[in-house]
């Protein structure tokens, strides 16, 4: 059951981070869309009024998109967190940690792919990306401070 459990979690932890992969994607262009929209000049042309209200347009239908997106990460993240702590448990009693539950993983032939899928973007089912724009780009920074202090 742990082991079905582990795939369970690292297939979960993969789609986690593609819908955060999404979310970048959805983020930046809608910035850079209402970016296109507020620019008078694009090089050293003159944008017409039409041609910015089509990036205003742009802008908001990506941010719309991303919203969509975020709420399905959100729900994935509730649902993921659940079996997060199930997972921890089950693999090293009350008291695991991560570098427990991971060394259960290695000892239980659990192939190392699923082991670093579980590792490494777990990240994404234990975060908090909330369900704005704001808060998945605050939440992004602080993830990305977090990573860049600890590769110092």
């Amino acid at each position: 059951m742990t082991k079905e459990m582990a795939y369970s979690l690292a297939a979960m932890c993969a789609e986690a981070s593609r819908l955060y992969e999404e979310c970048i994607e959805k983020a930046d262009n809608s910035e850079r869309a209402r970016a296109m929209s507020q620019t008078d000049y694009v090089n050293g042309v003159q944008q017409h009024p039409i041609s910015k209200q089509s990036f205003a347009g742009m802008a908001d239908r990506l941010e719309g998109e991303l919203t969509s997106l975020l709420q399905e990460l959100h729900e994935l993240s509730a649902k993921g967190q659940g079996m997060w702590s199930d997972f921890m448990f089950l693999a090293g009693g009350p008291n695991s940690d991560f570098s427990t539950a991971m060394l259960w993983c290695t000892r239980h032939g659990i192939d190392s792919s699923s082991v670093s899928t579980i590792a490494v973007q777990g990240l994404f089912l234990r975060s908090d990306f909330g369900l704005t724009k704001a808060s998945f780009l605050k939440e992004n920074d602080r993830l990305t401070a977090a990573l860049e202090a600890n590769q110092q």
